[in-house]
Formats: structure tokens, sequence, C-alpha cells
């Protein structure tokens, strides 16, 4: 009898911790935002010990984006296997400030040091509600 009721109250506990709520905000984003990377623009600039460049990127959807911008992934001499990739070690992001828009050319401005690198592969990445990291396609600029 003791053990039928100890087996019973784990089954009830197993059920009841699998039944947990899906709350709104862990809801994944199935594809509904996208954002495309847009050529950089060089801005002229005073310093004398870098670039200053103005990233660009724009949504064609837009699902619940918390954050987007630019990660960009310096390089030397091999461009080759330098995907710019969110919380890789390597690879650093520029968030942009203000609010994501369908259609519309969002930038985002950084002074990148000579003393650093040489060139970078740069792409646009909207991280969602569900902490999904989404990507555009990569590019590269270069100091030379």
């Amino acid at each position: 009898m003791r053990l039928s009721i100890l087996f019973l109250s784990f089954f009830l506990l197993l059920g009841a911790s699998s039944c947990k709520k899906n709350s709104g905000n862990d809801e994944q984003d199935n594809g509904n935002t996208q954002i495309a990377t847009l050529e950089a623009a060089y801005a002229a600039s005073e310093s004398v010990y870098g670039m200053k460049y103005t990233f660009k990127v724009q949504f064609s959807n837009i699902g619940k984006v918390t954050e987007f911008g630019v990660v960009y992934k310096p390089w030397i001499r091999d461009k080759a296997n330098k995907t710019p990739t969110i919380g890789d070690a390597e690879s650093s992001k520029l968030p942009f400030t203000g609010t994501p828009s369908t259609g519309v050319v969002l930038t985002g401005e950084i002074t990148l040091r000579y003393a650093d690198f040489n060139d970078a592969n740069y792409r646009a990445y909207a991280i969602t509600s569900s902490g999904e990291v989404v990507y555009g396609t990569i590019l590269y600029i270069s100091f030379a």
C-alpha cells in the first residue's frame, strides 16, 4: 500500500512539473524576423587612429525583436572561416538604437581602430524575445 502511494505521488509530481504553461516570451520566431545586411559606408572622421563606418541593416519582416544591429569579426590575412557570431570571443557587436521598422534602412556608427585589425567580416543580427538570433548575409570591409 505504501509503495503504491509512493509511486502515485511520484507520478503526480512528474506530471505536474511537465505541464508548465508556455509564456508568450518563450514563443519561437518561426522565421517571422528577416533582416538584411547592407553595405557599410565610410564616414569622414577626424580620427587618425581609425576609420569611422556607418553600418546599415534593413528588416523585410519583423517578429518580436528585443535587440538588433551588426556583429563583426576582424581578420588580417584570411577571411575564410571568419563568420561573425554573437557569443563568439573574436566577434564584437554594435547594437543599434531606435525602433525597428519594415523597409526602413537603420544605421549605427562606430570608429574601428587600425591597431585592432586590417579588415572585418560583418553581418546584421536581430535577437528575438525567445533569445533566437536571426542573421543577415556576411559582407566585409577592408581598410586597405
